[in-house]
């Protein structure tokens, strides 16, 4: 797998003034979320007082971020990984490769520039029980918005497109949580071929 087939993308529109912007708020209000989480709990924690010691209002919180929940699965790095998915998707990568290729966009901040605050979310989404279901949920969207795409952009079935994403992102679930089990002491992107190559030892006809 060859994770410069990230080339084939095209290069990421530079983000506006008020992308920025906006950015920089969801950040703050995030990371002062995820500070009351740790510090009370998740569940000790209302979106008001978040809220309140952000120095914006309820409304700002949930306009960001729908729910409270939302505070902790929005992931400032999702919109690069994610759009380039379905750009490679019109090519002719390897899934596998397109995947590694799309993560490798956001590996380093993410990772490694982030690592602490990825930590500490992890900590938090793996720890309680709430935030654990609702992922569930997040998590099914996703791979049935995936496999719609994949759908569209290729010869699948439906059935086939959503089992195949179903894997994929099972795979690079599997790998973040030993990244984190580890804590994330190795390179995420090798946890994520280890995972992928074990994918592929799964093919095999059906019978």
């Amino acid at each position: 797998m060859e994770p410069d087939a990230g080339e084939r993308t095209a290069t990421p529109r530079e983000p506006g003034l008020r992308e920025r912007k906006k950015a920089r708020a969801m950040r703050h209000i995030q990371e002062i979320a995820l500070g009351l989480f740790l510090e009370r709990g998740f569940d000790q924690v209302t979106v008001e007082q978040v809220a309140a010691a952000a120095e914006v209002s309820p409304s700002t919180v949930y306009r960001y971020f729908g729910t409270k929940e939302g505070l902790m699965f929005h992931d400032e790095f999702d919109e690069t990984a994610l759009g380039a998915v379905v750009a490679m998707l019109e090519s002719d990568v390897p899934l596998a490769d397109l995947v590694l290729a799309a993560f490798t966009l956001v590996s380093d901040e993410h990772f490694v520039e982030s690592r602490e605050r990825t930590l500490q979310r992890g900590a938090l989404l793996l720890e309680t029980p709430a935030l654990r279901a609702a992922a569930a949920v997040e998590i099914g969207s996703l791979t049935g918005v995936l496999a719609r795409h994949l759908a569209a952009a290729r010869p699948y079935r439906p059935a086939a497109a959503y089992a195949t994403v179903a894997a994929l992102v099972g795979a690079a679930l599997s790998a973040a949580y030993s990244w984190y089990e580890e804590e994330g002491k190795g390179d995420f992107l090798d946890y994520l071929r280890e995972a992928l190559t074990a994918l592929g030892d799964l093919a095999g006809p059906v019978h």
